[in-house]
């Protein structure tokens, strides 16, 4: 199974083939849901590539260039006009959600040249290199995944940052933090999907979406609601708006940050917060407030609760974020990647504080509360909890 599979809703894919991206972006096809048309290279090729030296087996060039002609055709009759040059997104997909540990390779000009795809194929590699980053395999220790390797999904890329009727975001079919049968979402206008996870601009709410696009909201609802129906239970959908047309990038089950609780050794008092947030998963805990990732690790360690207070977060924290009992940030919203690894992961986490907010915290015994996105003084430094989630504090040993 070393050749690309093309994503065109005819064929139901297994995610432990070509990953959980390229499976729930079939599904969309099959819906007849709006997507950017894809093709995939699935998890078998990414273990042959590391068990063969980091090589790709003979003929993966043609079969590469044979389904970029397709991409480019199919790309064309989707949109509606052909694009010079076609630019494709290079993505992970593991069969396990694994969020912001792979990498991303955007805005690949997917043209064949004399020398073959080359920038393509190097994007490929790239993708298949970072299954064996440090914070990948940490990541996947710390959730016990068995998976052998990622697929790459190659799609074309529809443009956030087009015009003024453009932008980037994320629907839940759901409540991420109750449940609660409502749409929730955030969106960026004017800007790429990648400023969103970031967490470093402020998104709006899909009531703002609502009122500037209300076709384009109406259109991403109601695939919400299709997409949780069909596929059985909430969704988390990815979404980008060219000129006010949405497409559909992702869909994957919705975490809902269920596992995190409260820590009842430290509960959340009443009283004025320290800092006052936007909630991004539920649950109490309290810890030693530290605003780097090495530190957190570190008296993790050593048997100390701590909570990891960030201005953002980004994939190479993903060590601190296991160590710590939750997270904080300044900036970014509830689908930032903060928050999305956060509910991932079980830990309480209040984002978007404000900037400079959290500085004055560093050094001392927080309680944050994940459901209200309060963040109160605690009264005494915290040895580790009987029932602290576990740690592992030789993460990079591969």
């Amino acid at each position: 199974m070393s050749r690309p599979y093309r994503i065109d809703g005819t064929t139901e894919f297994r995610p432990e083939v070509v990953g959980g991206k390229a499976a729930g972006l079939s599904r969309m096809c099959a819906l007849r849901l709006p997507v950017p048309p894809a093709f995939v290279v699935p998890v078998p090729l990414c273990v042959g590539y590391h068990r063969a030296g980091r090589n790709l087996p003979p003929g993966f060039t043609e079969r590469l260039n044979q389904n970029t002609a397709w991409l480019m055709k199919a790309a064309e009759a989707r949109f509606g006009f052909a694009r010079e040059p076609l630019l494709v997104s290079v993505r992970s997909g593991a069969p396990h959600s694994m969020p912001g540990m792979l990498d991303t390779v955007l805005n690949v000009d997917a043209r064949p040249t004399a020398e073959g795809p080359r920038k393509l194929l190097d994007a490929i590699r790239t993708v298949l290199d970072s299954w064996c980053t440090s914070r990948a395999i940490a990541y996947r220790r710390a959730h016990d995944l068995r998976d052998a390797g990622t697929a790459v999904t190659v799609q074309a890329m529809v443009a956030g940052d087009r015009d003024d009727r453009s932008g980037s975001g994320v629907l839940y079919s759901r409540d991420p933090l109750t449940s609660a049968k409502v749409p929730y979402g955030e969106w960026l206008a004017g800007r790429p999907g990648e400023d969103l996870a970031s967490g470093r601009h402020t998104p709006r709410s899909l009531d703002e979406l609502a009122a500037a696009l209300p076709e384009a909201h109406a259109t991403l609802v109601n695939a919400a609601r299709i997409l949780e129906s069909k596929l059985g239970g909430p969704q988390e959908v990815e979404f980008t708006i060219e000129s006010g047309r949405p497409w559909l990038l992702q869909t994957r089950a919705l975490h809902s940050g269920s596992a995190a609780t409260a820590d009842p050794a430290h509960a959340a008092t009443s009283g004025v917060p320290a800092a006052q947030g936007i909630p991004a998963c539920p649950g109490e805990a309290t810890g030693l407030v530290v605003a780097d990732a090495a530190d957190a690790v570190r008296l993790a360690a050593a048997g100390h609760d701590v909570v990891l207070a960030r201005p953002t977060t980004d994939p190479g924290d993903v060590r601190g974020i296991l160590a710590a009992r939750a997270l904080v940030t300044e900036v970014g919203g509830a689908t930032s990647h903060a928050a999305t690894i956060s509910r991932e992961l079980g830990r309480p986490c209040v984002v978007g504080c404000g900037s400079g907010s959290l500085a004055a915290l560093h050094g001392h015994v927080v309680t944050v509360d994940g459901r209200s996105g309060s963040v109160f003084r605690a009264p005494a430094f915290p040895r580790r909890s009987a029932n602290a989630p576990g740690r592992d504090s030789e993460t990079d040993r591969g």
